[in-house]
């Protein structure tokens, strides 16, 4: 076997590697509104009940209460209940 050719078969295999995982991340672009819960921010903080969270691919955007930011159009929302 040349190596030019076993080079081809070892870059071949992290790029097919490559490929497959790029199902298992977010899609871009992709916004989830969770809303109403109560949030526990883990800093010692009282709990904030009745809370939008607006999550952007996969990181906390912002955090308000219901009702005082615009949940983004197209974001999927998640609730309680």
């Amino acid at each position: 076997m040349s190596v030019a050719r076993r080079h081809a078969g070892t870059m071949l295999l992290p790029l097919l590697l490559l490929a497959g995982c790029s199902r298992l991340l977010p899609p871009k672009d992709r916004v989830i509104a969770l809303e109403g819960a109560t949030l526990i921010d883990g800093a010692g903080g009282p709990p904030k009940p009745d809370a939008l969270i607006i999550v952007r691919n996969g990181h906390i955007d912002r955090v308000a209460r219901v009702n005082e930011i615009p949940i983004p159009s197209g974001a999927e929302r998640i609730s309680p209940g």
